[in-house]
C-alpha cells in the first residue's frame, strides 16, 4: 500500500510502501518525521484517528484534524476548516495514479513500483515549476 505524505498545495513530498494486508494507521511515524519541518497539522486518511496516533499528536502540539469514528467511547474533537481541506490528499492520489502501472502495480518488486512512484511524483512537482 503507498502512504502518501503531501504539502499545504497537493504536491507530494514523501511516501512510505507498506504490505497490503499492513493497517493505514502503522506508518504515521514514519512520514510525520520525515519532514524538516513537522507539519502543523497532517491532513491524513480517517484511519488515523486511532488512539496512539491522537497522543502522538497531541506531544507534537498539534490539533487532530480528522473527527474519530463514531463508535469510539471518548469523543475527539476536530478542526471542521482544515478536514475539509483533506480533499488535496485525495487529489494527489488521483494525479498520481493516472498512471496505469501505479494504480495497477504491474511491478511486482516493491523497488519497482517505488522507483515509479518516485518518476511520477517528479513529473508532478515540474508541472508546478
Amino acid at each position: 500500500m503507498l502512504h502518501p505524505l503531501a504539502e499545504a498545495f497537493g504536491r507530494p513530498l514523501a511516501f512510505h510502501l507498506t504490505g497490503g494486508e499492513t493497517a493505514d494507521c502503522k506508518p504515521s511515524d514514519a512520514l510525520i518525521v520525515v519532514p524538516e519541518r513537522t507539519p502543523d497539522a497532517p491532513l491524513p486518511a480517517g484511519s488515523y484517528s486511532a488512539d496512539g496516533i491522537c497522543a502522538d499528536l497531541a506531544k507534537r502540539s498539534n490539533a487532530p484534524v480528522v473527527p474519530g469514528r463514531l463508535n469510539r467511547r471518548v469523543e475527539i474533537g476536530h478542526h471542521r476548516m482544515l478536514y475539509k481541506k483533506r480533499n488535496r490528499i485525495e487529489l494527489t492520489f488521483g494525479h498520481i495514479k493516472v498512471n496505469r502501472a501505479i494504480a495497477n502495480r504491474y511491478h511486482p518488486l516493491a523497488n519497482s513500483h517505488f522507483g515509479m512512484v518516485r518518476l511520477v511524483t517528479a513529473r508532478e512537482w515540474l508541472r508546478f515549476v
